[in-house]
């Protein structure tokens, strides 16, 4: 199957932002022998252009897209961006008949209004790389789309279902080759990496955890210091951002990541989210070695 992703985020400000999640949802259906191309509109000048030139170059039978954000999280400026997503979608819906399904963090905390907005027949809340390839091959085989807590689908009511993986494996790490990650580190100066997925608290201004789930989901220390060393060795990074909800908590793992760094010898600098909740000397000296940068 032919799967064309859209990552449909042309924020740039303060830095823009590769489409991470979009990558893990890349290397899943790549590790199931589809054909796959990533069109990244963040520094396209004209979408529709774009778009356009993808279809024709690359017919889709399957197309995803991720919505990173509806507005840019600024009060009392704030910037809708959802009459540009819509435009993609018409965009696409113009030049192919590949249905269209569409996910990542904006769209998991708005599914409902959103796949009545643009008018499409799928959507993933969460995480998206076991739904997204049961859907694709579902479709492959001439079936309906499977029935999964986390796949709407026409026929399936409004509810807002929920479900994350049970675990965040260390194989399938994001497929970063079909990024312009040099054009990421000239414009914005770092890459991104994850080390865990979920977050167990309930702030009331915070969207995380009904994105990602409450569960929390770690990775191995060893695994997340051998893809900074790959970062570094194969894209030239120097500096990468973890976007975990929050890098210090559980207090163990990060204190286990910064170790497993520093036994690596100096390298890529790096900067988190934190809480002071759980924050000890040991911590912040340990993650001063490792690299860490704020």
């Amino acid at each position: 199957m032919r799967i064309l992703l859209v990552s449909v985020n042309r924020e740039t400000a303060p830095a823009p932002v590769a489409p991470l999640g979009l990558s893990y949802v890349a290397a899943s259906v790549l590790g199931d022998g589809h054909q796959v191309e990533l069109l990244d509109l963040c520094f396209s000048s004209d979408a529709g252009r774009d778009i356009g030139d993808a279809l024709r170059r690359f017919p889709p039978d399957l197309v995803g897209i991720s919505i990173r954000n509806v507005d840019n999280l600024t009060f009392p400026g704030t910037v809708s961006y959802l009459a540009e997503i819509r435009a993609a979608v018409e965009a696409l819906k113009k030049g192919t008949g590949a249905p269209i399904v569409a996910g990542g963090p904006g769209f998991s905390i708005f599914p409902d209004a959103l796949m009545s907005i643009l008018g499409i027949p799928f959507g993933i809340v969460g995480e998206g790389e076991e739904a997204f390839r049961a859907l694709a091959s579902s479709l492959e085989l001439g079936r309906k789309a499977p029935d999964l807590p986390n796949l709407l689908a026409p026929g399936r009511g409004s509810a807002r279902p929920r479900q994350s993986l049970a675990s965040f494996p260390e194989e399938g790490l994001p497929a970063r080759e079909l990024l312009d990650n040099r054009r990421y580190l000239e414009l914005g100066g770092m890459g991104n990496i994850q080390a865990k997925r979920g977050c167990p608290f309930s702030c009331t201004y915070c969207t995380y955890p009904t994105i990602s789930g409450s569960s929390l989901r770690l990775r191995s220390p060893e695994g997340v210091a051998g893809e900074m060393a790959l970062l570094s060795r194969r894209f030239g990074m120097d500096h990468v951002f973890f976007v975990d909800d929050i890098f210090t908590w559980p207090h163990a793992h990060a204190l286990a990541i910064c170790e497993a760094v520093s036994a690596r010898g100096p390298g890529i600098g790096w900067s988190c989210f934190a809480t002071p909740l759980g924050m000890t000397p040991e911590l912040a000296r340990a993650m001063r070695r490792a690299g860490c940068r704020g």
